[in-house]
């Protein structure tokens, strides 16, 4: 696979051969590690938000971790990338630093719209009295598509936030990879 990702003509090939990595790099370190490395030197914008979300299952690696963050906050990055990253840190929302970011990422009202609300939806991948004040806070916000985006936080993990964190998932006692969705 990794000959694939890293070597094959079509985009689009390469893209899905490392979302296909993702569960290897769950388990190995030396897989999440030159799937990191790649996504500094990837070229291509597509690719690199494929080497992005086949790093979700890695979040909880501090520095997978602290890469998706980065890419989060950084404005110079394309915007796609940085949803990828937030979403890639679903997982992560047990830790500290994760929830803290993506508390203000979420009320941030200079970030870009689909920043914040991707941001928000992660508020709910955790509960707790600091996801509920941040969660309470956005329900007040005049903005529709923020309440929405706190209220779907609010309501726990649906079969809808699944697949928008590309997270595994039951259907009829059938295990739906998140691969399938791809």
């Amino acid at each position: 696979i990794f000959n694939l990702a890293r070597n094959d003509q079509d985009a689009r090939v390469r893209g899905m051969a490392y979302k296909a990595l993702h569960t290897m790099a769950a388990r190995s370190s030396s897989v999440w590690r030159d799937i990191l490395y790649a996504a500094r030197s990837e070229k291509d914008l597509d690719v690199r938000k494929a080497i992005i979300w086949a790093l979700f299952e890695s979040s909880g690696q501090s520095e997978v971790r602290n890469f998706l963050l980065r890419a989060a906050w950084d404005a110079n990055l394309d915007q796609g990338l940085r949803v990828e990253a937030i979403k890639s840190l679903y997982g992560a929302m047990g830790y500290s630093d994760v929830r803290r970011d993506m508390v203000r990422l979420s009320g941030d009202e200079r970030q870009p719209k689909d920043l914040r609300l991707t941001a928000i939806l992660t508020l709910g991948g955790v509960s707790g009295s600091e996801m509920s004040r941040a969660i309470e806070a956005l329900l007040r916000s005049p903005d529709a598509d923020v309440r929405a985006a706190a209220l779907k936080a609010a309501g726990g993990l649906s079969e809808e936030l699944r697949r928008f964190f590309h997270l595994g998932y039951k259907i009829n006692e059938r295990y739906v990879s998140p691969i399938e969705n791809e």
